[in-house]
């Protein structure tokens, strides 16, 4: 059995505040108001950056970063993502992206699908299928497991941070869901929830469509999302669903949170890491748990 070990971490929200007049016409101007009353003093830059000597401690072999790593896909912004991930690159860490609605905030931004222009489209040459294009992409891991990654963002008005589970997304995962092998297990990352327990103004469309998806898929084991900061493991099981599981917020800077998935070929620990100012290397495992097949 040949073990990875992956942090999953989400929500980083790099932000830089702009004053420039254009951002008035664009849904930017109130993302960057609220990064300058609110956000900004919930939400530190300097927080992702302090795990990284966790994760080389740990050992961690690959990254999957579910979403936002902006906060108004402003391109400062972006230059602040691209280097933290550069530097996990530089520690020989694999990373795997997917936008977020925060990633992808503006109509314009959306439109250009401006974060395909900083991340890659797909992970594997001979998966046939890519985000940018189709909404999904997968990639197998050096054991049997394989990870199938979603773009649900959808371009959305002032208030609403809401996602869509396409038809046209839909009909991409189920076909490249029959190319993955049954005895594969899956590792289902999105940004967004699937269950409708978020307000209105903040869910995924059609979520319900994606959550009959993964009931007559049981070979996807866990389902990864962010978008709610709030963290969640959950074991679903019983009910024909897999494990769910939010990283919540890395850059949050009270309740900032991230998980280690020790993944071998038939078992799962997942330990949840949370920032802890007295501890050595910062970062804390609070909770661990471990899942078979």
């Amino acid at each position: 059995m040949q073990r990875r070990r992956i942090a999953h971490i989400s929500d980083l929200h790099f932000g830089k505040i702009s004053f420039n007049p254009a951002h008035i016409f664009s849904k930017r101007w109130i993302g960057m108001l609220n990064l300058l009353l609110t956000r900004r003093k919930h939400y530190l830059n300097s927080r992702p950056w302090s795990v990284l000597d966790a994760f080389e401690e740990l050992e961690v072999t690959d990254v999957i970063i579910s979403g936002d790593l902006t906060t108004t896909s402003y391109s400062k912004e972006y230059e602040m993502a691209n280097a933290f991930v550069d530097a996990l690159h530089e520690r020989n860490i694999s990373t795997y992206l997917i936008p977020g609605n925060h990633d992808h905030y503006t109509r314009h931004s959306y439109r250009k699908k401006v974060f395909y222009s900083h991340y890659p489209e797909t992970y594997d040459a001979s998966c046939p299928f890519s985000l940018k294009e189709h909404g999904v992409t997968y990639f197998s891991l050096p054991n049997k497991w394989h990870v199938v990654l979603l773009d649900t963002v959808l371009a959305t008005s002032l208030y609403l941070s809401i996602g869509y589970f396409s038809p046209k997304v839909e009909d991409a995962l189920e076909e490249a869901l029959s190319q993955i092998p049954n005895d594969s297990p899956i590792v289902l990352v999105n940004h967004f929830p699937f269950f409708q327990h978020e307000s209105p103004r903040r869910r995924l469309k059609r979520g319900g469509v994606l959550q009959s998806i993964l009931r007559r898929h049981p070979n996807i084991r866990m389902y990864l999302h962010g978008h709610t900061h709030r963290h969640v493991l959950a074991d679903l099981r019983e009910n024909g669903l897999p494990l769910v599981i939010d990283s919540g917020s890395i850059s949050h800077k009270n309740q900032g949170t991230w998980n280690l998935l020790d993944l071998t070929d038939d078992q799962c620990m997942v330990y949840v890491y949370s920032y802890d100012k007295k501890a050595p290397l910062q970062w804390k495992a609070i909770h661990q748990k471990l899942f078979s097949w």
